[in-house]
């Protein structure tokens, strides 16, 4: 449903259905093992797909991570935070 409303859900290397184009599990090990903020990018669209995505829409989508795992794993608020410092 996101989707239809332009919304881009994160990418997840595991396929849930009810978590699927929703939430990403990486901050809670699910990408190999890999937790380091600098790599919590990969999560999401590239910015020439963000481009093509504007000149073809005419705006930016909503990107999101919606991980409900995060908030329950007490070592992800502080990764969260150095991925994303604003």
């Amino acid at each position: 449903h996101l989707r239809e409303i332009g919304c881009i859900g994160p990418f997840s290397p595991w396929i849930v259905p009810l978590a699927s184009d929703k939430e990403s599990f990486y901050f809670v090990g699910h990408y190999w093992g890999m937790v380091h903020p600098d790599a919590y990018r990969m999560c999401f669209p590239l910015e020439l797909t963000m481009q093509l995505y504007k000149l073809w829409y005419g705006e930016r989508p909503l990107v999101f991570d919606a991980c409900a795992s995060h908030l329950n794993a007490p070592w992800a608020a502080p990764l969260i935070r150095a991925a994303v410092p604003e």
